[in-house]
């Protein structure tokens, strides 16, 4: 991606809307920078983040094309940054490089936001509703659906095809992407981001099963309750939050939900977790702060899982979870999951493999 226009390194890093993350050392190589890139396909003079990156992968790419700068972690720069000094080459040594790299993506031109607002003319909703009205700086797009006493707060951006039902509530800053449905009653915070395809307060799923003469009947529950969605909180596509049969479901501040996420009625997230995709939450579950599920996990209903606790990827958990601290995590993994004192390992790198030949020998013994 290509920035408007060419823009010194340091001015570029200066630019970063993440650049008070940690501390920064950077170099006094003066450097021009046109755009944005990652090692091996870049163009000249684009700015890279070299993550764990290969130091001779990256010195092959160099010995063609000569980049603009290079934003690096502090614990892998002793790998790169000697390299970079003998070969005058611009860098940036910071705690969170991934941060700090993606915080200069607003200057590029392909990254600019339509900052225009507009009502598209082809929206629906009841003229007659004194209680909806479209802020001076809103962006509501195509055959957009409003019902009735509907709260619409400052800057939003409504995409198309969206459908906000009765009684709903949007904070200011809001980003709705296109088909998203909001259904009555629910309520979203500020800067508030909902991606393609997003659901939130659907019918929660609950049945009562009630033995007839001819077999079991699933008798359903009603549910009145609505969804609460606080602060900062991101869901990603195609992913669902169910209304709460009583009261509310709730996400907390700060939250990220990845795509095909599904989180069930009465449910309670707390600030800052993380569900990664195709992970699942079943009914009344209460996650602490900062929890982490990554993909494919299965919670059950009625689960607490405390703060700090990061739950591997293809779980089962079918018990409470003990939350750890911000220095001590505790890590879970398994069907059913349990703790584990290492957060992961690749049973097939050559690490992994020494590690099944010595607890086969010390079985053997």
């Amino acid at each position: 991606m290509r920035f408007e226009k060419e823009i010194q390194f340091e001015d570029c890093i200066k630019s970063s809307r993440n650049i008070a993350r940690g501390k920064v050392e950077v170099s006094n190589y003066p450097s021009i920078c046109g755009g944005i890139g990652s090692c091996p396909s870049y163009e000249a003079n684009d700015l890279l983040y070299i993550g764990h990156g290969n130091l001779d992968q990256l010195k092959e790419c160099m010995s063609e094309k000569k980049p603009g700068g290079i934003i690096l972690g502090v614990n892998n720069s002793h790998y790169f940054v000697d390299y970079l000094n003998e070969n005058q080459i611009a860098h940036v040594v910071c705690q969170y490089p991934a941060l700090v790299w993606s915080g200069t993506f607003h200057l590029c031109a392909d990254a600019v936001v339509d900052g225009n607002t507009y009502v598209h003319e082809n929206i629906f909703y009841d003229q007659n509703d004194s209680a909806l009205s479209f802020p001076d700086n809103a962006r509501i797009g195509p055959h957009a659906y409003f019902g009735k006493n509907v709260t619409l707060g400052d800057n939003v951006s409504i995409g198309a095809n969206v459908t906000i039902e009765d009684n709903v509530t949007i904070g200011d800053n809001c980003i709705i992407k296109n088909s998203v449905t909001i259904c009555r009653g629910s309520i979203l915070g500020n800067h508030v981001i909902l991606w393609h395809g997003v659901i939130i307060g659907s019918e929660g799923f609950g049945y009562e099963q009630c033995p007839e003469a001819d077999g079991i009947h699933h008798v359903k529950h009603p549910h009145i309750g609505n969804v609460v969605i606080e602060d900062n909180v991101e869901i990603h596509a195609n992913s669902t939050v169910d209304r709460a049969m009583i009261g509310s479901t709730r996400i907390g501040a700060g939250t990220k939900i990845d795509n095909l996420v599904q989180i069930a009625h009465n449910v309670s997230i707390g600030k800052n977790c993380v569900i990664m995709a195709q992970s699942g939450v079943a009914g009344s579950c209460v996650l602490e702060d900062h929890v982490a599920i990554y993909g494919a996990v299965s919670v059950r209903d009625n689960i607490r899982i405390g703060s700090f606790a990061l739950v591997l990827g293809k779980s089962g958990v079918t018990k409470n979870l003990k939350g750890g601290t911000m220095t001590e995590w505790k890590y879970y993994a398994g069907m059913p999951a349990r703790e584990s004192t290492k957060r992961s390992i690749n049973w097939f790198s050559e690490k992994g493999i020494n590690v099944l030949i010595k607890k086969a020998m010390k079985n053997t013994k």
